[in-house]
């Protein structure tokens, strides 16, 4: 097995993922808007969202589209949390920091 195919074998999730997956297992029934997770981690749009759908496509996360305002003028904005109790973030994190050391 090549070196590069061990590496992704191994490898779960990012370093920039686990620091989302942390941060929303802080709050698991929380939607977060994702510029409020950019603020709080750090991570640049361009990474982030990619992360998202990933996280979303593995059955970490869910999401939904929300109007900003009450009298429905504006773009609908896109929120995520935890699918269910977290239990897969969990797993994914724990299977992270055996990896990471």
């Amino acid at each position: 097995m090549s070196r590069r195919k061990r590496y992704q074998k191994q490898r779960v999730i990012s370093d920039q993922a686990a620091e989302i997956v942390k941060l929303l297992l802080s709050e698991p029934l929380r939607w977060w808007y994702p510029y409020e997770l950019m603020q709080a981690t750090g991570a640049a749009r361009a990474t982030l969202y990619p992360l998202l759908v990933r996280l979303e496509a593995q059955g970490v996360l869910t999401s939904r589209w929300e109007r900003t305002n009450s009298e429905a003028t504006g773009p609908a904005r896109h929120f995520y949390r935890l699918r269910g109790k977290g239990s897969r973030a969990r797993r994914l994190l724990a299977e992270w920091e055996s990896w990471s050391g």
